[in-house]
């Protein structure tokens, strides 16, 4: 992948990752919302990683902002490169330590969809505003967070606030919720946060048919990626590359210690 592209698609994919506003930086760019995060898709542009670093703290101060942590979005498994090795290093020196594993940090796999998944039976999909569900969707909504492996890390989708601006696609089966999918949208990606089907309805096909019925929907919206971040060492990862997704980029989450 060139940089060009490699740029262009970094820039959605962060869109869909992040909420806030867009300002460029040395090498990507920062996203001013409740904290800011530093994205970084070009590290050959710094100058030097502790000069990054130095700017990046003070373009928090200069917003009124805690800076939260960067995500470096590369080509795949580029973690030996030496420039993001060096960030990596610097990072850690001023309290930022990457973390990828499932459990601890944010999925580090983009998979975009090379093919649309196709459902094998018809199941009945709504789209519902998140701070409407009823108290049945919202139970599986909370299931859903808790799952051992999902597609958005713990201390993104554990925050207060993190469903505003998203689509939840709801399935039922005899009027009763079964699966759920969340879906956030950037000016041209769509980015699927959450899937989850109830323990009792798995292995019948209601994951697949919430993936179709997100990618229409995103189609539909005019979003032209659709994508999925995971856990290159989770089980997932497996599922979705059987249903049209191709591994792209790497996501290394550099996020600050507690």
């Amino acid at each position: 992948m060139d940089s060009a592209n490699l740029g262009f698609l970094a820039r959605h994919l962060v869109l869909t990752e992040f909420n806030g506003e867009i300002v460029p930086a040395p090498g990507g760019c920062y996203v001013l919302g409740d904290v800011l995060w530093a994205a970084i898709w070009q590290p050959e542009e710094l100058e030097n990683p502790e000069g990054f670093i130095k700017e990046t703290a003070q373009a928090a101060q200069a917003h009124g902002l805690s800076w939260a942590g960067a995500v470096a979005i590369t080509p795949p498994a580029r973690e030996s490169d030496p420039l993001v090795a060096a960030l990596s290093e610097a990072l850690y020196v001023y309290g930022y330590e990457q973390r990828n594993e499932l459990g601890s940090g944010g999925p580090d796999t983009v998979l975009v969809l090379a093919h649309p998944p196709v459902a094998e039976q018809p199941l009945e999909v709504a789209d519902q505003d998140a701070t409407a569900l009823d108290a049945a969707s919202q139970q599986l909504l909370a299931e859903a967070r808790i799952a051992p492996e999902q597609l958005s890390s713990p201390w993104r989708r554990l925050r207060p606030g993190w469903l505003e601006g998203t689509h939840v696609h709801v399935a039922r089966v005899n009027g009763q919720p079964v699966g759920l999918a969340v879906v956030r949208y950037g000016e041209l990606a769509s980015r699927v946060l959450l899937l989850y089907v109830a323990e009792t309805s798995r292995q019948q096909g209601i994951g697949r048919a919430l993936l179709a019925h997100s990618v229409d929907s995103a189609q539909a919206a005019g979003r032209m990626l659709n994508t999925i971040w995971v856990y290159r060492g989770g089980k997932l990862r497996y599922y979705f590359t059987k249903q049209g997704y191709a591994e792209q980029l790497s996501a290394l989450y550099f996020i600050a210690e507690k």
